[in-house]
């Protein structure tokens, strides 16, 4: 494995409502390694985009970052000042938004819209340095140089995602965490974005989370895959291994509910609804819906162990000392 940039540690955001503390992160941890793309895939509502604003330092109240370590090269980030987390924001971690189309201000050029972080971060460039970096980086997202003088409504939704990435990539950070990349998108658009993302990675030697509901595009895409539940990381390891060999019965489920373009067989959902993040079922958050339940999950939330080489799931099934 290569060099670790970034690990979260015990991760929990909460969000406060009148009846209870909503835990929209529940104790997530997992390490994210230099160059690699680390996928995030759960249904709707298991925390995935925000825990990608966590590390960005984007919780705003209601919601608050309620306990646990976000590492940045041995740098703890968690509990840094607004001001403080504006610096490490775009220079060492950038975020492209879910949903480009609403992300860019409809009355900005482009041009003062990627010039503007910058300008945040003290960069202050020449008229002919500041119109060089901006072309520089709309050609490395696969756009002319033009597009810098254009408004948001006069592009399409998949120049509009490009402009996104080259506003997340201006000041060459370390991770990109890109929250559903190519939502609304059209196949072919998704594959050229999904495309122009791994360049840049690899030109700027960058780590990406990608966050997503898309299994095939992840299939494609990432190195590795984490599974969301309620909250809480349930299984994490290489894409190839957990696509063959899932180890969390909601993987497997997961996967299984995809549709086969080899054969035919009749489409499988996933039984019951996610849980209430505020009312969580005791023990494991997915026993009410899994096939496998036994006593043991009912009453004991489980942990996130080994469950093979580089690979670890949260499920008694696993703990061979049961």
């Amino acid at each position: 494995m290569s060099e670790v940039v970034l690990q979260v540690r015990n991760l929990q955001v909460h969000y406060a409502t009148p009846r209870g503390p909503v835990k929209a992160v529940n104790n997530v941890s997992f390490d994210l390694h230099k160059g690699e793309i680390l996928g995030l895939v759960g249904e709707s509502g298991s925390g995935k985009t925000t825990l990608g604003m966590a590390l960005c330092g984007l919780i705003r109240s209601p919601g608050r970052l309620a306990g646990g370590e976000i590492l940045l090269d041995g740098r703890n980030l968690a509990g840094l000042s607004e001001d403080a987390y504006k610096k490490v924001r775009l220079a060492d971690i950038a975020l492209m938004p879910q949903g480009a189309m609403n992300s860019l201000n409809p009355v900005i050029r482009i041009r003062e819209q990627i010039l503007d972080g910058l300008r945040d971060h003290g960069v202050m460039l020449t008229r002919l340095e500041a119109d060089h970096h901006v072309e520089s980086l709309l050609e490395r997202v696969g756009l002319r140089g033009e597009v810098a003088n254009m408004y948001a409504h006069e592009l399409s939704g998949g120049m509009k995602q490009r402009v996104a990435m080259a506003i997340a990539i201006s000041m060459k950070p370390k991770i990109i965490i890109a929250d559903e990349p190519t939502s609304a998108l059209d196949v072919v658009v998704q594959k050229r974005i999904i495309e122009t993302l791994q360049d840049v990675q690899a030109e700027l030697g960058a780590s990406i989370i990608m966050i997503g509901h898309d299994m095939g595009l992840m299939a494609q895409t990432v190195d590795r895959l984490g599974v969301m539940y309620a909250g809480q990381m349930i299984e994490i390891g290489a894409i190839s291994k957990t696509l063959v060999d899932p180890k969390h019965p909601y993987t497997r489920l997961l996967i299984e509910s995809l549709p086969s373009t080899t054969e035919k067989k009749p489409l499988r959902g996933i039984p019951g609804l996610a849980p209430q993040l505020l009312n969580l079922p005791q023990g494991c958050a997915f026993h009410p819906r899994c096939p496998h339940t036994f006593d043991r999950c009912t009453v004991e939330t489980p942990a996130l162990i080994e469950a093979a080489p580089w690979r670890w799931a949260a499920c008694h099934l696993l703990d061979t000392d049961q």
